[in-house]
């Protein structure tokens, strides 16, 4: 959900920006865009790195393809 939200409004921005004015483009960016980083980059330096390899979704050119896993216990 959290990154349908992130690229929505990024192609949201990108495809309708010019239509903003100069202080609607000042709102978003100190109230949705820099925020949105900046969770994202302190979400990323504080994750957990681990991962774990779960159970054999079925085979893609012969080798097995395993589905996997990765746990962010972030809150908000």
């Amino acid at each position: 959900v959290r990154n349908s939200a992130v690229r929505t409004l990024f192609q949201t921005l990108g495809t309708h920006g010019q239509k903003l004015s100069k202080s609607m483009w000042e709102d978003c960016l100190w109230n949705y865009v820099f925020p949105t980083l900046d969770r994202a980059s302190f979400m990323v330096a504080t994750s957990s790195k681990d991962e774990w390899q779960g159970k054999e979704l079925g085979t893609r050119g012969g080798k097995a393809v395993h589905m996997l896993i990765h746990h962010s216990d972030t809150h908000g």
